[in-house]
């Protein structure tokens, strides 16, 4: 009688019970992380239905995983002013003081601030990371012919806390995205450094453009995504 689920759990909990779900199709709206290891049998990519699944659940539909940011009005109106210019880097500040979990804080801010990165670019290959103290981390690439470069700064284990999206085009224009409180924005700059217009909701707004698209079964790319940041991000838990 169940029509979906929403898991929130530690991530061997979530990834255990998500293929439950998966297997007895159900829908199911996952938190983050869900373990690549557990997740590369599915064959990334492409997006499609699970073979063996009695059901034939579609995982672009009917697997969601929490990366509600990306719903954001902010966020989007960032992608939507992005159209026809070129990205030179992205730069993603994502980090906070605590909360201590059980796993490495790595998987609780990495996934959240990798998937802005994989959002705009699909390739997020070729990232190293830089020497971290606990809870600290820096994962980057740098910019290379068409290639933008990349930096990431994320963890629990910061100062203070920052959540913010920088894009930097190679016409000098400048994007920014950030998260303050209850609050999201998105500012463009122009190449002469003249602000562009301001935009600002509600993080709850984000939250509930997310869950109706779970509910109405959208098409959704965070399982992707979200498979994607993980294979950039357990070499560095391991």
């Amino acid at each position: 009688a169940v029509d979906a689920l929403i898991i929130c759990a530690p991530p061997e909990v979530t990834t255990d019970v998500a293929l439950a779900c998966a297997n007895a199709g159900k829908r199911c709206m996952a938190t983050k992380p869900l373990m690549v290891t557990d997740w590369q049998r599915l064959e990334w990519p492409p997006m499609g239905t699970i073979p063996y699944l009695p059901l034939g659940l579609s995982l672009d539909t009917d697997l969601y995983v929490d990366l509600w940011r990306l719903y954001s009005p902010a966020w989007l109106a960032l992608k939507q002013e992005l159209r026809g210019k070129t990205i030179h880097s992205v730069r993603v500040d994502f980090y906070g003081n605590g909360p201590v979990r059980s796993f490495s804080g790595l998987l609780d801010y990495g996934p959240h601030a990798l998937a802005f990165a994989i959002d705009l670019l699909g390739d997020c290959e070729s990232l190293r990371c830089g020497s971290n103290a606990p809870g600290l981390w820096e994962i980057f690439r740098r910019p290379e012919g068409n290639r933008p470069g990349i930096v990431v700064t994320t963890g629990n284990g910061w100062k203070d806390s920052r959540k913010a999206v920088i894009v930097y085009c190679s016409d000098g224009s400048r994007f920014l995205w950030q998260e303050k409180d209850e609050c999201q924005s998105f500012s463009p700059t122009s190449k002469c450094g003249l602000s562009l217009g301001y935009l600002q909701c509600d993080r709850a707004l984000a939250i509930r453009n997310f869950c109706r698209a779970f509910v109405a079964g959208d098409t959704s790319d965070t399982l992707r995504i979200s498979c994607e940041a993980m294979k950039i991000l357990m070499p560095l838990v391991q």
